[in-house]
Parts: C-alpha cells; sequence; structure tokens
C-alpha cells in the first residue's frame, strides 16, 4: 500500500539538493554509500527530510537517474550544433566516474524492480538520444546507407565503456587497434576514447 502522505514538491530546491547530494555519493562511495543520513549530512539537513521528499530510497535514486539522464540527453542534443557532434559521445562514455556509475545502476537495478522500470527507460531515453547524434555523423560521413545507427551506436557505446573499466586497472592490451579500427568504421579520425581518466 503506498503512502498518502504529503511529499515535498518536485521542484523544490531542497528537493534538488538531496538528489545532487545522493549523485555525489553515488560518485564517492556507490549505490551502498547512499543512504537518508548520509544524503541528508551532505546538505546539512536532518535525515527525516530525504523521506519527506521521497517515499523511499529507490525513489531518490530513480530522481538521480532521472536528473543524470536529462543532462546527458540535454547535452546530445546541443551536440545536434556541432562540427564534431560524435565528440559528445564519446565524452559520455568514456570517463571512469560515469560508466562506473551507470554500470552500479544497471547492476543494482537488476535485483530491484522498483528501480529496474525507471532505469531501462533511462537507458533507452539516452540511447535514442546518442543513436540521433551518430545519425547525424553517418549522414555527414557519407555512411547512413550502409551502417544503422542503432547498431554503430550499441557497438561504439559499449566498447567505449569496456575500454574506460580496463584502462585503470592496466588493462591496455587491443584498445589501440580496436580504437582505430572504430575511427575507420566510423569514418572518425579524431575518435579518441581516452577520458577514462577525467
Amino acid at each position: 500500500m503506498s503512502s498518502t502522505r504529503r511529499r515535498g514538491a518536485e521542484d523544490s530546491s531542497t528537493r534538488t539538493l538531496l538528489v545532487e547530494a545522493a549523485a555525489a555519493l553515488l560518485g564517492e562511495e556507490g549505490v551502498s554509500g547512499v543512504t537518508a543520513r548520509r544524503v541528508a549530512r551532505k546538505v546539512g539537513l536532518s535525515h527525516q527530510i530525504v523521506h519527506y521528499y521521497f517515499k523511499s530510497m529507490d525513489d531518490l535514486l530513480i530522481a538521480v537517474v532521472e536528473q543524470g539522464t536529462a543532462r546527458a540527453v540535454a547535452e546530445l542534443e546541443a551536440a545536434h550544433e556541432a562540427e564534431d557532434p560524435l565528440r559528445v559521445v564519446v565524452e559520455l562514455n568514456s570517463t571512469l566516474a560515469s560508466v562506473t556509475l551507470s554500470t552500479q545502476f544497471n547492476l543494482y537495478a537488476a535485483d530491484r524492480q522498483a528501480l529496474r522500470a525507471a532505469v531501462g527507460g533511462a537507458l533507452d531515453r539516452f540511447r535514442a538520444a546518442q543513436a540521433e547524434v551518430v545519425a547525424l555523423h553517418l549522414q555527414r560521413a557519407g555512411l547512413a546507407a550502409t551502417l544503422p545507427p542503432a547498431v554503430a551506436t550499441v557497438v561504439l557505446t559499449n566498447v567505449l565503456r569496456a575500454l574506460a573499466l580496463e584502462r585503470p586497472i592496466g588493462v591496455t592490451q587491443g584498445h589501440a587497434e580496436t580504437l582505430a579500427w572504430l575511427r575507420t568504421l566510423l569514418a572518425a579520425p579524431g575518435l579518441a576514447g581516452d577520458g577514462a581518466e577525467r
């Protein structure tokens, strides 16, 4: 049975602070580090405030996913006007912090029914926005007729994510060759995929 207790407004600055604090904790400590007490302490408030704005910690995590997805999609939409729109896709999938965070969310959500639909839906929106940018790049490169944007997006993003996770532990075998293959496949000479250190 869901609670009928009054909740804080979705456009509240306090709610926004709580979501940002939870996102920061996720980056620092992973999903297990996000508790009502820690989130509230980060913004200097009592832990009860978290439950005033969110029915559960899962709801807070969903808000983090939604906020992160909205920001990433906005970056991708802005990339449509860029000279090299593919660069944004590469950056979003090459930084260790973002790749680690999304991997943690995916694994955590697999066992949490309340999160599964939200994380899956957010990933689908993110993938669709990336595919639009990849499609634009392929059109400009004259490859639109030979390489489906959805396939190119899945290959590009998952390869970049894998490299980002391997690089910090010293695995580099095949990285240069794989990036060279991607550059050729996508006609993207500027493709670097080396942002994992950021």
